[in-house]
């Protein structure tokens, strides 16, 4: 096992389930393109804190967001893929494709300063939670955690540079 950087790779999903008994994981994908990756090669695969690189023999889409996988070089048995199972996929970065100016990837707003259109900076950027109805930037305000949908109405934009998230906060979110 080798100890890869976490900012260099993307988080693409997590193996939720052996499937079958030939080795076959299913993994639920994070991504809103997951016929992108099916022609993968080669795939970081992280338990707890350890990194291993995988190579892939196989990848198969099911559903809107869950793929099979089957790694080259592993003992083809349910028994040997059970340890994989909660572990998580990542690719290098080089992988995403780029998006239009304003535009950004949840992993890049982590620690940004949020600044509303209004007051300004209101906190920093904790995490990005994906929630049925919307996903969710959770910021730090004060001593609290706060919670903002993303939707345009809220989310104007991300400037990469200044590492600030611009937002227009609904009124009273802050008040709660």
């Amino acid at each position: 096992m080798l100890n890869a950087p976490d900012d260099e790779y993307f988080c693409l999903g997590s193996i939720v389930r052996v499937h079958g008994l030939d080795g076959t994981l299913k993994a639920t994908l994070e991504t809103d393109e997951p016929g992108r990756y099916t022609q993968i090669k080669n795939i970081w695969v992280r338990r707890d804190k350890a990194w291993e690189s995988k190579d892939v023999a196989r990848i198969r889409l099911v559903g809107e967001r869950a793929a099979l996988l089957l790694f080259k070089g592993t003992p083809h048995s349910a028994e040997s893929a059970q340890p994989y199972v909660g572990a998580t996929l990542h690719l290098p970065l080089s992988f995403l494709p780029p998006l239009p100016q304003g535009a950004f990837y949840y992993h890049d707003v982590i620690g940004f300063e949020l600044c509303d259109a209004r007051l300004g900076v209101v906190g920093k950027v904790i995490k990005v939670v994906e929630n049925p109805a919307h996903d969710l930037i959770v910021f730090a305000h004060g001593y609290k955690e706060r919670f903002l949908p993303v939707v345009d109405e809220f989310v104007l934009g991300a400037d990469m540079n200044e590492r600030v998230l611009r937002v227009k906060l609904p009124e009273g979110l802050l008040d709660l």
